[in-house]
């Protein structure tokens, strides 16, 4: 059984098995028409990508969850890494 949700942008796959088993994807692509690289731009002194990192890192389902940034540019991919 699979079941789909987004929370903040991010979109988490829960994988029911046992045990119970986590995939989050993180989109993050480059081509803003709006606001050119806005994913990568600072806020408080982070990339706005870096808070749904956080974010993911501090669920309570953590322990049992495999982050995944999808990006279509390597310097966000570096960036995400970090």
């Amino acid at each position: 059984m699979i079941i789909i949700f987004n929370i903040k942008q991010i979109t988490i796959i829960y994988l029911i098995m046992y045990p119970l088993n986590i995939l989050c994807i993180i989109p993050a692509r480059s081509g803003s028409k709006g606001l050119p690289d806005k994913n990568i731009r600072l806020y408080k002194n982070k990339p706005l990508l870096s808070y749904s990192i956080i974010q993911a890192k501090h669920c309570k389902y953590s322990k049992n969850m495999r982050i995944i940034v999808s990006t279509d540019s390597e310097h966000y991919a570096k960036i995400a890494r970090n």
